[in-house]
């Protein structure tokens, strides 16, 4: 908790970023030395204000760890302080996990794929998506379905469900064993910020998977962050088969990453019980830096 505290009042001052908190902080570290580092003078004042917002989070049940601590110790580029509600264990890495991430846009065609695939994923994996309207909210449902456990990375605040609509999905999420995350204590209120998080949110699906599930997407979607992620992590991607969709946007991605190699071609239960068992054989003991 003293980490947490200290980091997160840091954190508010002007001009020291994660990376920046992260070179220097150490857990011996005084607030008398952190006041002479940052040239803070109201230290203790920013870490009053700092205690009383985290106990506000304590009465919605939200907990917090840092980078410092199980599970997140080891994982390069972990943020330096993440809040979850739900089973934290979910993240240790001896945990198969399967990030499975899409448009908004979906079809019939795409759900009813999606759902028969994510069925096999969790007969030996724990998935993994960001809680949005479309392919995110199919992956958590179905897993939910399926009696499987998934993990729900948010761009918002946990004690604010963004998107507002899939608040009850989120307490699905946590009634059967799941888990919600989000690197921040409140929502933003600016555009540029908000949209920001999004993107942030996307390096997190695959930072915390073994392998990465493309269901569908245009390739200007979101999903490309993810997937750039996944490819400078070394995960593994793999991507749904529609057979000849032609010109449908809708498919881009999935049609280009499989043209290039960057993506296994995924079409039956078949192909995804295989890719999952080349995913566990190969899947890297660390974490590796994207930057």
């Amino acid at each position: 908790m003293k980490d947490i505290l200290n980091l997160l009042t840091i954190q508010k001052i002007k001009g020291f970023g994660q990376s920046r908190i992260k070179s220097f902080y150490s857990p011996e570290l005084t607030d008398e030395q952190i006041m002479l580092y940052t040239n803070t003078q109201n230290y203790l004042a920013l870490k009053q204000e700092t205690w009383r917002e985290m106990s506000v989070l304590e009465g919605y049940g939200i907990k917090a760890i840092s980078y410092l601590n199980e599970p997140l110790r080891g994982i390069a580029d972990a943020p330096m302080v993440l809040f979850y509600k739900g089973d934290i264990s979910l993240l240790n890495k001896d945990i198969l996990k399967v990030a499975v991430i899409g448009t908004r846009d979906f079809t019939p065609e795409i759900e009813e794929k999606e759902r028969r695939i994510v069925r096999e994923i969790t007969r030996q994996a724990v998935t993994v998506s960001g809680l949005a309207m479309g392919c995110d909210a199919i992956a958590h449902d179905e897993t939910i379905r399926s009696g499987g456990k998934t993990i729900a990375i948010l761009p918002s605040s946990i004690q604010t469900i963004k998107p507002a609509t899939n608040y009850n999905l989120a307490q699905e999420v946590l009634r059967t064993g799941g888990l919600l995350l989000s690197e921040y204590m409140f929502n933003a209120t600016a555009t540029y910020e908000i949209k920001h998080r999004y993107i942030e949110r996307d390096r997190l699906q695959p930072l915390f998977s073994n392998g990465v599930l493309l269901c569908a997407s245009k390739t200007d979607g979101g999903s490309r962050i993810a997937v750039g992620h996944a490819s400078a992590m070394n995960r593994p991607v793999c991507a749904l088969d529609f057979g000849d969709t032609g010109t449908d946007q809708r498919f881009e991605l999935n049609r280009k990453l499989v043209k290039e190699g960057t993506a296994s071609k995924i079409d039956t239960c078949e192909d995804m019980a295989r890719w999952l068992e080349r995913v566990r054989e190969t899947r890297p003991a660390t974490q590796l830096s994207i930057f």
